[in-house]
């Protein structure tokens, strides 16, 4: 698997990413590697930073769309995830190397891992317009977590939870085998796809389930094309215009 991914390389490091096979990129002025995603390890110190694991998306990130009856006022309101698929992480090690593991589509397994984050600057600048445009999600504050970004009541407006489709009961962690009651829970839901131009460092945080196989078997998914592309693919200049 190739890709193409933008770097944070300082001014002073210029020359050794450079030797390592990084290109400039004169129109962004940033740096970037362009080939085998293997090889991402090398460029790790340029995109990891301070994190014990980062994740690399490849082709598409997802929004995962579901509705809950809200608890204060009892109507039925929106609330979503981010989705995460095929994708590389980057492992740091004690010693202070890295490994990777890149997690790809296979024959009849094509998986999803459900993602949020507490803090909205986590979030791509034109994916965070586009869900704050669309669904009422925004910096909130919870008796628990404290200020976190999170789903809001379309209705009442209170807070839902900031990792509400985490919860128990929620269709995408709770186990239920695979059969009707499974399928009936998954089919209310909707996958947006988002096709990305560029692979993205995503410093968001995801879970594993029993289900990460299931969500695309009977998830209504859509193609979405995120403003401000007029295309199916966003490149990485769109997705981080101020």
């Amino acid at each position: 698997m190739h890709g193409k991914l933008y770097l944070e390389v300082p001014y002073a490091e210029k020359e050794l990413a450079k030797s390592l096979g990084a290109q400039w990129d004169p129109k962004l002025k940033k740096w970037f590697y362009q080939g085998p995603v293997s090889d991402y390890v090398k460029f790790a110190r340029w995109i990891a930073g301070n994190r014990e694991l980062t994740i690399i998306a490849h082709e598409y990130i997802y929004i995962v769309e579901g509705t809950q009856t809200c608890f204060r006022c009892g109507k039925p309101t929106h609330v979503i995830g981010l989705g995460i698929g095929e994708h590389t992480r980057l492992y740091c090690n004690d010693d202070g190397s890295f490994e990777s593991e890149t997690i790809e589509d296979l024959v009849g397994y094509e998986p999803l891992f459900l993602s949020w984050v507490d803090d909205e600057k986590d979030i791509p600048p034109a994916l965070l317009k586009y869900i704050k445009q669309k669904y009422n999600v925004r910096t909130g504050f919870s008796k628990t977590a404290g200020e976190c970004f999170a789903n809001h009541c379309d209705h009442c407006g209170v807070i839902q939870g900031n990792w509400y489709l985490f919860e128990e009961d929620s269709p995408l962690t709770a186990f239920i085998p695979d059969g009707p009651e499974l399928r009936d829970k998954l089919s209310k839901l909707k996958i947006y796809s988002i096709g990305i131009d560029e692979n993205l460092v995503l410093d968001w945080n995801f879970g594993m389930g029993d289900n990460d196989e299931l969500y695309f078997k009977y998830c209504p998914t859509k193609e979405l094309i995120l403003p401000p592309s007029d295309d199916a693919y966003i490149t990485y200049a769109d997705m981080y215009k101020p």
